[in-house]
Formats: C-alpha cells, sequence, structure tokens
C-alpha cells in the first residue's frame, strides 16, 4: 500500500509540472505573438496593455488548476 501511494504521489507531482510549464507557455507564446502584432500594426500604446493582460488573465486558471490538482 505504501510504495502504491509513494508512485500516485509522484504521478500527480508530474501532472502539475507539465500543467503549470503548458500554462506558463501558453502565457509567453501568447505575449509574443501579441507583442509581434501590435508592433507591426503600430498599436504601441494599446500594445503594452495587451501584453500585459493575457498573463494577469492566466494567473487565476494557474492558481485554480493547482488547486484542482491538489484535490
Amino acid at each position: 500500500m505504501a510504495e502504491k501511494s509513494e508512485q500516485d504521489h509522484a504521478i500527480d507531482k508530474i501532472r502539475k509540472r507539465k500543467v503549470l510549464y503548458f500554462v506558463l507557455s501558453l502565457t509567453v507564446l501568447s505575449g509574443i505573438i501579441t507583442g509581434i502584432i501590435n508592433i507591426n500594426l503600430g498599436f504601441w500604446e494599446q500594445g503594452v496593455f495587451i501584453n500585459i493582460a493575457p498573463p494577469l488573465v492566466m494567473i487565476p486558471v494557474v492558481i485554480i488548476a493547482i488547486r484542482k490538482n491538489k484535490l
């Protein structure tokens, strides 16, 4: 029984890391893509806001994902 629970714990840790890395990579990619689009279109003032917005929106998503994984 003890070995099984340790295995399950390790699997859960790996899952959490995968989810976190996936979400982080999404935020970075979205920031880069919006930045490139805004620089090309010349919306620099709005571009600053749009580059800050995706990570701020994703923070609660990350927190919810972590909480769901803990349950």
